[in-house]
């Protein structure tokens, strides 16, 4: 593996480029900005995505073209069957050093060399091909003569034309590796005739030719300071109670996902925030979860019910803070008709003062995003709503 240290970086430059190179995989693939961005936060973060669809609707064709973009990077395609064998991952036995006492493969262009790795139909492989990919996946490592070798893949990326159930997965021994995708994305036809219409016009790329505009390219070493720079993101408090009550939810409704996915999914959510200019993590970066937290698409249904505060207009989620104000107060003034003493209502009063306050900074932070006044003053009308909550409050505390 090649070894550096990230050298010093245009860190606003380089989330340029890779914007550019989101711009350039939606001019020729439509309808896919969501997995645009996916692959930008999996090459930032070192983390896998996964897109599952019929054939011939550009799964590899947008892979590759982002691949394309990364400089100074190694690349590895395959496709696989159920007759595929580790050799086409990772190389055949070098018989040189077979003679001579070593048990080695031959790892030029292979995966264990790659920056970038993309598997075509990756659930056709056999259970011991998958297998092979869980350290590679996991830790970034490869296991050579008996000890774990570090490798430089940043993602693999994978596609599918179907995802094998749940009782499939579990049957083949493939948990696990199913757990290691970060992103899941199924993906169909054009939806927009006028998008219909753009495809058929559109030239195809041949990607022996392709040369990628230098303004919409990003280093290895950039895309590694970019992940260091990352993890300087803040996660706040009341972002990572939104996390807890998203997780409950989920739990009630029978949707799992693991303490590994959730620690990686930090870190996405990082690299988000990051791409937008920010030092800390807010609501909007919560809208990736859609494509992170689910198993089978099956689950994609509950799981958007679950995340509507994050994936609706500005309007709408101030009216869902608004009624969480309302919520949060009712169980007040239930709580303070069972309450004696007025030293007690007053203690409860600022303790759900500060709840309510919350509530409205997260309202007033919607409505500094808005981008049209008649929104703006929707939200400025929950917020003058939720001032009467507070003054409430104010004098139940005796301020």
């Amino acid at each position: 593996m090649r070894m550096f240290d990230p050298p010093s970086v245009d860190i606003d430059g380089a989330v340029q480029r890779l914007l550019a190179v989101e711009e350039v995989q939606n001019r020729h693939i439509f309808e896919r900005e969501e997995v645009s961005r996916a692959i930008t936060i999996c090459l930032i973060v070192r983390a896998h995505l996964l897109v599952a669809g019929p054939p011939g609707i550009a799964k590899t064709t947008q892979i590759r073209l982002a691949a394309c973009h990364v400089r100074e990077s190694r690349f590895f395609h395959t496709q696989l069957s159920p007759f595929s064998t580790v050799e086409d991952l990772f190389g055949p036995v070098d018989l040189a050093a077979y003679k001579a006492g070593e048990r080695k493969r031959v790892s030029a262009g292979m995966l264990q060399e790659a920056d970038v790795a993309v598997i075509d139909e990756i659930y056709n492989g056999n259970d011991a091909v998958l297998k092979a990919l869980l350290a590679p996946m996991n830790e970034g490592v490869y296991a050579e003569q008996g000890r774990f070798v570090t490798i430089p893949l940043r993602t693999l990326m994978g596609t599918t034309n179907t995802i094998p159930s749940a009782e499939e997965r579990e049957q083949r021994g493939l948990a696990g590796f199913h757990d290691r995708w970060l992103f899941r994305f199924v993906v169909g036809d054009l939806k927009n005739s006028i998008n219909f219409a753009r495809m058929l016009r559109s030239p195809d790329i041949d990607f022996y030719a392709y040369r990628p505009d230098p303004r919409a390219s990003v280093s290895v070493a950039e895309l590694e300071a970019l992940r260091l720079e990352s993890e300087n993101v803040r996660l706040p408090v009341a972002l990572a109670d939104e996390l807890i009550r998203i997780r409950a939810e989920m739990d009630a409704r029978g949707i799992y996902c693991s303490p590994r996915r959730w620690k990686q999914i930090r870190r996405a959510l990082q690299a988000s925030a990051l791409i937008h200019g920010r030092r800390d993590i807010e609501d909007e970066d919560l809208a990736l979860l859609r494509h992170t937290l689910w198993s089978d698409p099956e689950q994609i249904p509950e799981l958007e019910k679950i995340l509507e505060p994050y994936l609706a207009a500005g309007r709408d989620r101030a009216a869902l803070r608004f009624g969480r104000i309302l919520e949060i107060f009712g169980e007040f003034d239930q709580k303070r008709k069972s309450t004696a003493h007025r030293a007690d209502i007053g203690k409860l009063a600022l303790e759900v003062r500060f709840l309510v306050e919350r509530e409205i900074e997260q309202m007033r932070e919607i409505q500094r995003k808005s981008t049209t006044s008649a929104e703006r003053e929707a939200i400025e009308e929950y917020l003058q709503r939720a001032y009467d909550y507070l003054s409430e409050l104010d004098r139940a505390a005796g301020m």
